[in-house]
């Protein structure tokens, strides 16, 4: 099994780093939220983009026993549709999905006003390093390389959702 690579483009100040994840540059504004009746913790709703069912449920299923409220669409152009009607507190995308790529979506979420400080973070087979630097240029904050483990997965989301 190939080793997990994990990049942070934009972080939180004053995190403490660990377990080989890497923080580059930034800062981001996340209020503290509440924990909400259901368990989830209100105001830390994630959107999951990805065009595989099962990553989807995967990340849905670890995210929510962690806690979040998590919403998906199944490729960039339903991402879009959602966050002109939904607010995220981060969304973790794929790359290479039918109908609007990964990085195109980023590129038009950031002109959301809202979403030019909501991190957002790379779940995608792409590891080469220009292709991260695209991400950068987009708006991208992190960058996880499936395969993944659920709970690096959680490691990386609470960098920006503590």
């Amino acid at each position: 099994m190939r080793g997990l690579s994990v990049t942070i483009l934009f972080a939180i100040p004053n995190i403490a780093l660990g377990d080989g994840i890497n923080i580059v540059n930034g800062a981001s504004g996340v209020n503290e939220s509440e924990e909400m009746g259901n368990g989830a913790i209100m105001g830390k709703k994630i959107l999951v983009v990805d065009d595989s069912h099962s990553i989807r449920e995967l990340v849905k299923i670890t995210l929510t026993n962690a806690g979040y409220e998590v919403d998906e669409a199944a490729d960039g152009l339903e991402c879009l549709h959602k966050l002109q009607s939904n607010v995220y507190s981060l969304l973790l995308v794929d790359v290479n999905m039918p109908k609007v790529d990964g990085l195109e979506m980023v590129r038009q979420a950031k002109a959301i006003n809202y979403l030019k400080f909501v991190p957002i973070i790379m779940l995608t087979t792409e590891s080469q390093s220009s292709k991260r630097m695209e991400g950068k240029e987009a708006g991208v904050t992190g960058w996880m390389v499936k395969p993944f483990k659920p709970d690096r997965l959680v490691a990386m989301i609470k960098k920006f959702l503590p």
